[in-house]
């Protein structure tokens, strides 16, 4: 039984799924990828084992072996809109992005809607030149010309 998780398979990567060392090792399809793996910008990792009877088949969590530099959120500019070269989410961590779009259909920022229970929770999702973030607040006096309510994202329109 190894109860290390191999980071060197992905470890540029924010979330991905490998195989459990935990139990995989005991499964007729020992490659299969049941092990969902998320890191936290904080340094921790959360992992979960989808298959019944594995010890790691509830959330846990430890501190990322390969943890990312941190940057501060507030020291993040916004660029807006999003540029050209970019591919937009439509999604992010499960939660839609409702995004905001100019008056030419170029995205300029979005709100991650959060579902717990019964209550919808709105947080700012924003590109940076450092990639996109969430939980950053718009702050200034900056006006935006929008064309619409935010809505989910669709396409890039030609120009």
């Amino acid at each position: 039984m190894n109860d290390k998780i191999p980071f060197e398979v992905a470890e540029h990567k924010r979330s991905f799924t490998i195989a459990c060392p935990m139990c995989s090792h005991d499964r007729k399809k020992s490659n299969a990828r049941s092990l969902t793996v998320h890191r936290d910008d904080d340094g921790w990792m959360r992992y979960k084992c989808h298959h019944p009877g594995c010890e790691w088949n509830a959330w846990q969590q430890r501190l990322d072996d390969f943890p990312k530099p941190q940057t501060k959120v507030d020291d993040l500019q916004p660029v807006m809109p999003v540029p050209a070269g970019e591919i937009i989410p439509i999604d992010y961590c499960g939660d839609t992005l409702y995004w905001y779009l100019d008056i030419n259909g170029n995205p300029l920022f979005a709100n991650r809607r959060i579902q717990i229970g019964e209550t919808k929770l709105y947080v700012p999702f924003i590109f940076t030149k450092e990639g996109f973030v969430t939980g950053k607040r718009l702050n200034g006096q900056q006006t935006l010309k929008v064309s619409s309510a935010p809505k989910p994202y669709l396409e890039r329109k030609e120009q």
